[in-house]
């Protein structure tokens, strides 16, 4: 897997399986860590050795504890033996246990793939989970590597009612380096949250490998 992204509320958790093959032509002896989101994460093993050709199943348990702040994680879980390394950057999103409203996000196909210094165009709907009549809630967006650096961010006020629908339109700065970013928006009220997010990617390389494997 080229990542993993997994949103959780608070007080719930969610199991996941990452499989490790060895392609090479001796055994090795593998070790996993996880970086940056401990409390998050319990896996099933953490040392094992694989044959030539020998495939894995490690399970992941994620747990968001019930008074974890509703916001965006990252971290990694980092594979290593003799001679190999991978790192497997994670995305987790944490929402309130219970929320008055949703939040949805969708990129266009055209702008998956885009350039330093090109706009990135997204269609964020917000809606009701229970019918309150117009409200003001706050929405928060940001831009961040696959490390969790945030390269832009921007907070408003926006009134609901039922829903409300709007185009958002960022500028990617000129230095950023080619990757893939994730699109981040979240919204709080009546001290409750909603978030949603969605991948894309910066630089010549078209898209790929952004799709999450479902085991």
């Amino acid at each position: 897997r080229e990542r993993i992204q997994i949103s959780l509320r608070q007080g719930e958790t969610k199991r996941e399986e990452l499989a490790v093959k060895n392609n090479g032509s001796r055994v090795v002896r593998l070790s996993l860590s996880a970086l940056g989101i401990e409390d998050f994460l319990r896996m099933n093993e953490e040392s094992f050795q694989l044959k030539a050709g020998e495939s894995k199943i490690i399970i992941l348990d994620f747990t968001a504890s019930e008074d974890i702040l509703p916001d965006l994680y990252n971290g990694k879980i980092v594979i290593e033996g003799v001679g190999v390394k991978k790192e497997i950057p994670l995305i987790i999103e944490v929402e309130s246990a219970e929320s008055l409203f949703d939040v949805q996000i969708t990129i266009p196909k055209e702008f998956l793939s885009i350039l330093p210094g090109e706009k990135i165009v997204a269609n964020i709907r917000l809606f009701e989970v229970e019918e309150i009549g117009e409200v003001d809630v706050e929405v928060k967006y940001e831009i961040t590597d696959e490390a969790g650096e945030v390269i832009v961010s921007q907070k408003e006020t926006i009134a609901v009612e039922g829903q409300n629908n709007f185009i958002k339109t960022f500028q990617i700065p000129e230095y950023v380096r080619d990757g893939n970013y994730l699109f981040y928006v979240k919204i709080d009220y009546a001290g409750k949250s909603a978030s949603a997010s969605q991948l894309f990617r910066v630089g010549k390389e078209a898209v790929q490998g952004i799709q999450i494997r479902q085991f």
